[in-house]
């Protein structure tokens, strides 16, 4: 029952100190221990996620929602994508910058992202600095210069290597994020057309180890791998596709 079940930790160990999760928590055993599934779930569902999708050429718009039903907090996401490279435009007006990025696939178990960023607040500090420079001499305007950055576009370039999402014949999407025991997982599977079901968990795998023995009299022992297969179910999400 929920009174008597144990919560997991995000690793898939107990975590005896933590609070029962408010909607159901349980863990169930199988294989004599080698395989284990537990729960934790605060909220059923925890977040409820409205997309939308926008195609104006040569871009694409995707607008989108998010609630949590635990933390009564509602989140907005946005991304623009262009038609002709693929490539995804990101607007931080916070810090006043525009990033774009390109995403290849490197084999279906990883991918590499090529990013291009620059802050727009700095191209109209060349026309405001212009009157400031002419009423000072050349040395102090050099130093005011690299103090402030009116030097200059301010532009930076990179890459960052990160795991695939795997998208399946009949529409259902996996991510996995590798961590120090094991894996995050992130798997959505279409209930309708409109609405799907989004699990996000962690996945344990046991350590690769092979051993064998053999003795004198007779016998031996032969074991592949060190630990268990733990999956542990932390959320589940419903997502609405307009």
């Amino acid at each position: 029952s929920e009174n008597s079940a144990r919560v997991m930790s995000s690793a898939g160990e107990p975590a005896d100190d933590a609070p029962l999760p408010a909607f159901s928590a349980g863990k169930i055993d199988a294989a004599n221990g080698i395989l284990s599934l537990s729960w934790g779930l605060e909220a059923f569902p925890h977040k409820v996620k409205v997309r939308k999708t926008l195609d104006v050429w040569p871009l694409t718009f995707k607008a989108g929602a998010e609630y949590d039903r635990v933390r009564n907090e509602l989140n907005a996401t946005a991304e623009c994508r262009d038609t002709f490279l693929g490539g995804e435009f990101t607007v931080d007006v916070l810090h006043k910058a525009v990033e774009y990025s390109k995403t290849f696939d490197l084999g279906g178990v990883s991918r590499v992202s090529l990013r291009g960023r620059c802050d727009v607040g700095v191209l109209g500090a060349p026309f405001g600095a212009f009157a400031r420079r002419k009423k000072k001499k050349k040395s102090d305007r050099l130093v005011d210069d690299r103090a402030r950055g009116d030097g200059g576009l301010n532009a930076s370039f990179g890459f960052m290597v990160e795991p695939s999402v795997r998208e399946s014949n009949n529409g259902v999407r996996t991510e996995l994020v590798g961590t120090t025991g094991g894996y995050d997982v992130s798997t959505e599977v279409p209930v309708s057309d409109l609405i799907s079901a989004e699990i996000c968990g962690h996945l344990s795998l046991p350590v690769p180890r092979a051993e064998f023995v053999a003795h004198s009299g007779g016998g031996g022992r032969l074991s592949v791998g060190r630990g268990s297969i733990q999956a542990h179910v932390a959320q589940i999400n419903a997502v609405v596709n307009l």
